[in-house]
């Protein structure tokens, strides 16, 4: 076991902090933060390239198909952040885009690409 269990735990809560703390940036909805910048609210779908993905990538051993399906991510969610502002400017919708993104991904590799991740 190259990643103690513990610490695959601590990274999988990671990734669910970050995507839930994201998703009430993404809206100016954190409590107690007043009202936050565009800027700000920006990071918020980011969040899912900085932080969400990089934290499930990082467990040690991952099964070939969650493998598969974040590195898919990883470029999916960068391609959705960088070109869904031309179509809207609503951070809240593009944080679900990029959460829809993350869950195709996963839904291609756990079903029709499954033989492909595991060869």
């Amino acid at each position: 076991s190259v990643m103690k269990g513990w610490l695959r735990t601590v990274f999988r809560a990671q990734s669910l902090l970050s995507a839930m703390v994201s998703l009430l940036v993404s809206y100016d909805a954190l409590p107690g933060a007043g009202h936050l910048d565009i800027g700000v609210r920006v990071l918020g779908f980011w969040s899912w390239w900085l932080f969400t993905i990089p934290s499930l990538r990082s467990i040690k051993p991952l099964d070939p198909r969650e493998k598969g399906a974040l590195n898919w991510a990883f470029l999916a969610v960068l391609f959705v952040s960088v070109g869904a502002p031309v179509l809207t400017k609503d951070p809240g919708t593009i944080w679900w885009l990029d959460a829809g993104s993350v869950a195709l991904c996963y839904a291609y590799f756990y079903t029709l690409g499954a033989d492909r991740a595991l060869n």
